[in-house]
């Protein structure tokens, strides 16, 4: 059974990062934190908040469809990437409101 509702683990801040060999470091980016929920061909967006945001990210949904995933739950960052194929949260931000089409990824954890 799936659950409703998941709440991501989120970054702490810390004055230095931790010491020694069985710790990774990954590349900050800058974007929403989601959690893709999958079930029957249906695909959700929740933000930690658990506000869903399923309808922000139509052609996103389209992606994940494109994967055939039956049931799945997928934590992950959803970020616009700039003209430097960087990760732009100012870019993202602004998508909500403009009518350009934006290129929109999930980056998942």
């Amino acid at each position: 059974m799936m659950p409703d509702k998941i709440h991501p683990e989120l970054a702490t801040l810390v004055k230095k990062p931790p010491i020694g060999d069985e710790w990774l470091h990954e590349i900050k980016f800058d974007g929403y934190r989601i959690i893709c929920f999958i079930k029957d061909n249906k695909i959700k967006f929740m933000t930690r908040n658990q506000k869903d945001w399923t309808e922000k990210f139509k052609e996103l949904q389209f992606e994940i469809q494109k994967l055939n995933l039956k049931s799945a739950i997928l934590d992950g960052e959803i970020i616009a990437l700039n003209q430097k194929n960087q990760s732009d949260f100012q870019l993202l931000s602004n998508s909500f409101n403009k009518q350009k089409k934006i290129d929109i990824k999930l980056c998942c954890f």
